[in-house]
């Protein structure tokens, strides 16, 4: 089984607390968009230059930019309120060290959505609950899945890491060199990591 295993990643810094147990419809992480940064983690991820952009609320995103960050705010919500059902449902901590990780990477998102003045107030923090229908509607759908037994929730973390890699590949080209781009590339590498540790079962 997964208890005890090291999914390493980029983003797994250990400073989080666990709870000990938790219901499936409670949320281990709390249940807040309210934009406040994480300093340890905004100075793993960006240089001096970047962190006084972010410091300043000076980024500026497109139309089109400010949808997929907050697109990608929700699905990662999404991996980590699944990941969440997963470990409560099989005790499996890989489970547990992946949904950390996820949590660490709507952190980095809601640090840009911040610096861009993005409203986040729409989005949703209720375990499982989703503001956009398709990702509430994938969400219902790999719950189901998975919650037949341990195998079917590894193969649904297996889905979701491919589905989150594919989405920021297509969103890195354009974003590459900005302080978006920074935070697509950590999430991308950090997204393989776990897709590895899935696939290792």
């Amino acid at each position: 089984n997964g208890n005890g295993r090291n999914a390493n990643e980029p983003f797994e810094f250990n400073d989080r607390s666990r709870a000990e147990s938790h219901s499936q419809s409670e949320s281990r992480h709390e249940p807040t968009f309210d934009g406040n940064s994480d300093n340890g983690l905004a100075h793993r991820l960006f240089d001096a230059e970047q962190l006084d952009q972010l410091a300043s609320g000076a980024l500026i995103l497109t139309e089109d930019e400010a949808a997929g960050l907050l697109y990608m705010i929700e699905e990662e919500k999404m991996a980590r309120d699944l990941y969440d059902a997963f470990a409560e449902q099989t005790g499996s901590r890989i489970f547990e060290r992946i949904s950390d990780s996820e949590q660490q990477h709507m952190d980095a998102l809601l640090m840009l959505a911040d610096a861009a003045a993005i409203d986040v107030s729409v989005l949703s923090t209720a375990p499982g609950t989703f503001q956009d229908q398709m990702i509430q509607d994938l969400y219902n759908t790999l719950l189901a899945q998975g919650s037949v037994s341990f195998a079917e929730a590894i193969a649904v973390g297996i889905a979701v890491e491919e589905t989150d890699i594919d989405d920021l590949q297509q969103l890195l080209p354009e974003t590459e060199i900005s302080l978006l781009g920074v935070v697509y590339g950590n999430l991308l590498a950090g997204s393989q990591n776990h897709l590895a540790a899935f696939e290792s079962f």
